[in-house]
Protein backbone atom coordinates (compact mmCIF):
# COMPACT_ATOMS: atom_id res chain seq x y z
CA UNK A 1 0.00 0.00 0.00
CA UNK A 2 1.58 3.36 -1.02
CA UNK A 3 2.28 5.44 1.94
CA UNK A 4 -0.16 8.42 1.35
CA UNK A 5 -2.93 5.65 1.42
CA UNK A 6 -1.64 3.97 4.66
CA UNK A 7 -1.55 7.35 6.16
CA UNK A 8 -5.49 7.93 5.53
CA UNK A 9 -6.33 4.89 6.58
CA UNK A 10 -4.17 5.52 9.83
CA UNK A 11 -6.00 9.19 10.21
CA UNK A 12 -9.12 8.02 9.54
CA UNK A 13 -9.10 5.28 12.43
CA UNK A 14 -7.19 7.58 14.83
CA UNK A 15 -10.16 10.31 13.90
CA UNK A 16 -12.79 7.62 14.33
CA UNK A 17 -11.21 6.34 17.40
CA UNK A 18 -11.13 9.75 18.34
CA UNK A 19 -14.96 10.72 18.09
CA UNK A 20 -16.28 7.25 20.06
CA UNK A 21 -13.80 8.34 22.84
CA UNK A 22 -15.09 11.98 23.56
CA UNK A 23 -18.58 10.54 22.68
CA UNK A 24 -18.57 8.22 25.68
CA UNK A 25 -16.64 10.48 27.59
CA UNK A 26 -19.03 13.28 27.39
CA UNK A 27 -21.79 13.75 30.25
CA UNK A 28 -24.75 13.30 27.88
CA UNK A 29 -23.45 10.78 24.51
CA UNK A 30 -26.53 11.92 23.24
CA UNK A 31 -26.97 14.86 22.97
CA UNK A 32 -23.07 14.90 22.35
CA UNK A 33 -23.51 12.90 19.11
CA UNK A 34 -26.71 14.81 18.19
CA UNK A 35 -24.37 18.44 18.36
CA UNK A 36 -21.59 16.71 16.49
CA UNK A 37 -23.80 15.66 13.90
CA UNK A 38 -25.76 18.85 13.17
CA UNK A 39 -22.34 20.65 13.48
CA UNK A 40 -21.27 18.61 10.61
CA UNK A 41 -24.60 18.69 9.02
CA UNK A 42 -24.01 22.73 8.91
CA UNK A 43 -20.57 22.76 7.63
CA UNK A 44 -20.80 19.96 4.73
CA UNK A 45 -24.11 20.58 3.47
CA UNK A 46 -23.97 24.17 1.77
CA UNK A 47 -19.61 23.01 0.59
CA UNK A 48 -21.30 19.96 -0.77
CA UNK A 49 -24.55 21.91 -2.72
CA UNK A 50 -21.99 24.98 -3.81
CA UNK A 51 -19.87 21.96 -5.77
CA UNK A 52 -22.28 21.15 -8.10
CA UNK A 53 -26.05 21.26 -9.24
CA UNK A 54 -28.34 19.34 -6.91
CA UNK A 55 -31.11 20.01 -9.86
CA UNK A 56 -28.43 17.24 -12.14
CA UNK A 57 -29.13 14.59 -9.55
CA UNK A 58 -31.45 12.10 -10.38
CA UNK A 59 -34.49 11.51 -7.66
CA UNK A 60 -33.85 7.81 -6.86
CA UNK A 61 -30.10 8.74 -5.78
CA UNK A 62 -32.04 11.82 -3.25
CA UNK A 63 -34.17 8.96 -1.83
CA UNK A 64 -31.05 6.81 -1.49
CA UNK A 65 -29.35 9.90 -0.06
CA UNK A 66 -32.35 9.69 2.65
CA UNK A 67 -32.46 6.47 3.51
CA UNK A 68 -28.51 6.58 4.11
CA UNK A 69 -29.22 9.70 6.20
CA UNK A 70 -31.79 8.42 8.43
CA UNK A 71 -29.80 4.52 9.07
CA UNK A 72 -26.73 6.93 9.73
CA UNK A 73 -28.97 8.60 11.94
CA UNK A 74 -30.22 5.69 13.43
CA UNK A 75 -26.77 4.32 14.03
CA UNK A 76 -25.77 7.13 15.76
CA UNK A 77 -28.43 7.74 18.35
CA UNK A 78 -27.91 3.43 18.84
CA UNK A 79 -24.55 4.07 19.46
CA UNK A 80 -24.40 6.79 21.59
CA UNK A 81 -26.96 5.17 23.39
CA UNK A 82 -24.78 2.22 24.04
CA UNK A 83 -22.15 4.42 25.25
CA UNK A 84 -24.65 6.05 27.76
CA UNK A 85 -25.15 2.77 29.70
CA UNK A 86 -21.87 0.49 29.14
CA UNK A 87 -18.39 0.40 28.72
CA UNK A 88 -16.54 1.66 25.06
Amino acid sequence: MPPLELALVLLSALLHASWNAATKGSEAPIGFMLAVEVVSLALFVPILLLGFDPGKIPASVWRLVLASGLVHALYSWWLSSAYACSEL
